[in-house]
């Protein structure tokens, strides 16, 4: 799984958009495509509470992008650890560069 991010001007009480994308090349089933997106979709939504107390301090907006980027269809447990992963590491980023 991958993450992008873009900081933004603050847009009125929005501290993070997010967007969920699994391609076609690597999942051509839509099944699989929809049962990854709401996969990452619950792992994010499990764990975004740090994140938006992190953001809602500052002066800008979030855009957070997570795609997808293995061929086979992973387990909730496996989305949930990497998503775990992702945003610790994104926090850091923040935190970094707000410091």
């Amino acid at each position: 799984m991958l993450i992008a991010y873009k900081k933004v001007q603050k847009e009125d009480n929005i501290s993070i958009k997010t967007l969920v994308s699994v391609p076609k090349r690597q999942f051509k089933h839509a099944v699989d495509r929809n049962r990854f997106k709401r996969l990452m979709r619950e792992a994010y939504r499990l764990q975004k509470q740090e994140l938006y107390t992190l953001i809602e301090q500052q002066d800008y907006t979030l855009h957070v992008s997570f795609t997808a980027v293995t061929n086979q269809l992973p387990t909730q447990e496996k989305v949930m650890i990497k998503m775990e992963k992702i945003l610790g590491k994104l926090k850091d980023q923040l935190v970094c560069v707000n410091t």
